[in-house]
């Protein structure tokens, strides 16, 4: 199940990273998403999985999609940013089954203590709506 909690870095001692995870109902690609980022959540038990609309935490990160994921390590610092995989290649585009699993592999990298390998990748689906600017 994914919740809401606290931002990592504000908590204290040895927190977990956190997966923040930008969904919209009303995007079909999100949608499909939702079988795999249950089974990520499953296979992951320490990271927690936060799904989020802030726009303040998407500016911050710089995520503009939905779906997208930023991945931030226990001390608060953004260790991945994009697509769960690369299923989807461009607009209109698929694979079958994807051949990159770049959110595994980021937190497969990051239980590890190594760099992310691809700390950023192109996220595709449905952009994220963010309020018109008003002077």
């Amino acid at each position: 199940m994914l919740v809401a909690l606290a931002a990592p870095g504000q908590g204290g001692a040895a927190e977990a990273p956190v997966v923040y995870i930008w969904l919209s109902p009303e995007c079909p690609v999100s949608n499909r998403y939702a079988p795999e980022l249950a089974r990520i959540e499953r296979d992951y038990p320490a990271v927690k999985m936060l799904r989020t609309d802030s726009l303040i935490l998407a500016r911050k990160y710089g995520v503009t999609m939905t779906p997208e994921v930023a991945v931030v390590d226990a001390q608060g610092r953004l260790f991945y940013r994009g697509r769960i995989d690369d299923q989807y290649v461009d607009y209109g585009k698929t694979r079958p089954a994807p051949t990159r699993r770049d959110l595994r592999i980021a937190l497969d990298e990051l239980s590890a203590g190594k760099r992310a390998s691809v700390p950023r990748t192109k996220a595709f689906g449905c952009a994220l709506i963010t309020p018109a600017k008003t002077n």
